[in-house]
């Protein structure tokens, strides 16, 4: 469907970022779904994955930030 149409550009990224923030989806849950390699799931996904660099980069950062914070005594 990703590849059949065109969405505003940062949508995705905004759907990804709500869902987060409402606790609807984990972190590991994004993880799982950035990392999965099963072909009947990539069709878009490219394109889905270009849309949503700066939020899987936001939430690698801020889980690095939770874990230095985790380690000061």
């Amino acid at each position: 469907m990703a590849t059949l149409l065109s969405p505003a550009p940062g949508l995705l990224h905004q759907i990804f970022e709500t869902l987060y923030d409402a606790d609807v989806l984990s972190e590991n849950a994004f993880e799982a779904w950035e990392n999965c390699t099963n072909p009947a799931e990539q069709e878009g996904k490219g394109v889905a994955i270009k849309s949503t660099t700066q939020f899987f980069t936001w939430l690698r950062e801020a889980d690095d930030d939770d874990q230095e914070e985790a380690n000061v005594p």
